[in-house]
């Protein structure tokens, strides 16, 4: 069963911990709440929202994982092959917020059954337009500069002084091997640089993500390493 969740519970935080927090049996909730204010403080309390279509009414699927795929920036493991890319660096061109749109068509073209559905779409050209205090949408793109292609492009946020990472795409032309993961490498460069305290890459069933020197954590020990729970 997946439970429904409100702003009020969110900000509740006896319910926040006993209800949500402590029920390892449940993960994803849902909402009909596309509101920035509500992603946000979704955000702030550690949910990742993804949305869904059913019955024809776009749901808003916050989930409160029961596992995180975490990547401290001194644990980051750069491949050979990335090595090899990065001592060309005329060759590419990392960007931010520069072409938002192309990175959330890229994505969706790169996925059969894409959860960036119209509401959620939305609501990230909202969240991408306006500024809000302790959180950012982050578009990450990396650019080609031979053919000025768009070749990765990633969305995430910062929040909590922590980036989570949404979705991404990357190109799967021969001539673009190994970028996605060059993107991912001077993405956490830059998150480091920027003084964030760590990346939060999600779900840990990707091995690309252990590849990277993410460690796995269970729900309470993110939540505590977040300062969400003592």
């Amino acid at each position: 069963m997946i439970y429904h969740l409100s702003l009020e519970e969110i900000l509740n935080p006896q319910v926040l911990k006993e209800a949500i927090y402590d029920d390892l049996d449940h993960d994803y909730y849902w909402s009909e709440d596309f509101s920035d204010t509500f992603y946000i403080h979704l955000a702030k309390a550690g949910f990742i929202s993804v949305a869904t279509v059913h019955e024809e009414r776009f749901l808003l699927l916050p989930q409160i994982q029961t596992h995180y795929a975490i990547l401290e920036f001194r644990d980051l493991h750069i491949s050979h092959h990335v090595k090899t890319l990065l001592k060309t660096p005329s060759r590419y061109s990392l960007r931010f917020n520069s072409a938002f749109k192309e990175v959330i068509a890229g994505i969706k073209e790169s996925y059969e059954d894409c959860w960036i559905h119209e509401a959620y779409e939305r609501l990230l050209h909202t969240l991408y337009a306006k500024r809000y205090d302790d959180f950012k949408l982050l578009s990450t793109e990396l650019f080609d500069t031979q053919t000025h292609t768009l070749v990765c492009g990633e969305i995430g946020y910062l929040c909590n002084n922590i980036y989570t990472g949404l979705t991404k795409f990357s190109l799967k032309d021969k001539a673009h091997k190994n970028w996605g993961t060059l993107q991912r490498v001077l993405l956490t460069q830059h998150l480091e640089k920027e003084g964030l305290a760590f990346c939060n890459l999600g779900h840990p069933q990707m091995e690309y993500k252990m590849d990277l020197g993410a460690l796995v954590y269970d729900r309470h020990a993110f939540l505590k390493k977040c300062g969400l729970l003592a």
